[in-house]
């Protein structure tokens, strides 16, 4: 996948929300990896449910990162960023150019062009990247969603094109599911690593809150091989005090899918008020 890319534009990611923490950590990239790494940690990170719409840097128009490497007063690598969006903020285009040697050639370089729906929200993303600065595209990646009613993510899927020889080589789909409440309740994600058609493996999350909208359990099953067995297992369980706030997070794994867990973690939170 392009490396580097800028967290820029919120591209329809979801993820469940865990409300009461105080980091956020959302998945803004158009990046077409899947993450289907399980969140088995009692951390505090806030998993942000979002409907695609972009942010509020939509406004930028450029940025230029230089690195001195050794602190010596010399420059030794450039990238930049370019963006294009319509009036109303919605994204049409990103550019990043780097060159890793400050010789004024482009070494590595990807453009991102969107497309989006009337109410803003990302319905496609065609990344092509040159990966050597030959000028000659090197992978091709296409990502794109489809919303409810409601304007929430309900489907995603991922095609990359390893070679950018208009062959699909490999392809990840994530589909969502929501509660009454409008809250994730569900989240299946599935990969065909070598584009047979097949399915080489699958992740489901599977998650639960309390009357007030918190999360209060997520549960994690993958099928490494595809064969419809689960081979790992993970699961957190939080509790919230008097005030609201988290009081603790269980966090469990069964690494071999026993039905036994194998680690526990437990954190507790305490807070001045």
């Amino acid at each position: 996948a392009a490396e580097d890319k800028a967290d820029t534009w919120d591209t329809g990611d979801v993820e469940a929300d865990t409300d009461t923490d105080t980091d956020t950590d959302t998945d803004t990239d158009t990046d077409t990896d899947t993450d289907t790494d399980a969140d088995t940690d009692a951390d505090t990170d806030t998993d942000t449910g979002d409907t695609g719409l972009v942010s509020d840097l939509t406004c930028l128009l450029s940025s230029v990162v230089q690195e001195d490497e050794e602190a010596d007063g010399v420059l030794d690598s450039q990238r930049s960023y370019t963006y294009t969006s319509d009036a109303d903020g919605t994204p049409r285009a990103e550019v990043y150019a780097a060159d890793w040697d400050l010789d004024g050639d482009v070494d590595y370089r990807y453009s991102i062009t969107f497309t989006a729906d009337a109410g803003g929200r990302i319905t496609t993303a065609v990344t092509d990247i040159d990966s050597d600065g030959d000028g000659s595209l090197d992978h091709v990646e296409l990502r794109a969603y489809t919303y409810d009613e409601e304007g929430r993510v309900v489907f995603r899927i991922d095609e990359q094109d390893t070679g950018a020889d208009g062959t699909v080589d490999l392809t990840e789909t994530a589909t969502y599911t929501y509660d009454s409440s409008g809250l994730l309740e569900a989240a299946i994600y599935a990969a065909d690593l070598d584009g047979d058609g097949e399915t080489d493996s699958t992740y489901a999350g599977a998650y639960t809150y309390d009357t007030s909208g918190r999360l209060i359990s997520k549960t994690y099953e993958q099928d490494m091989d595809g064969d419809d067995v689960i081979d790992e297992r993970f699961s957190t369980v939080y509790t919230y005090d008097a005030a609201g706030e988290r009081g603790t997070s269980v966090a469990s794994s069964d690494v071999d899918a026993d039905g036994d867990w194998d680690a526990v973690t437990t954190s507790v939170y305490s807070y001045t008020y």
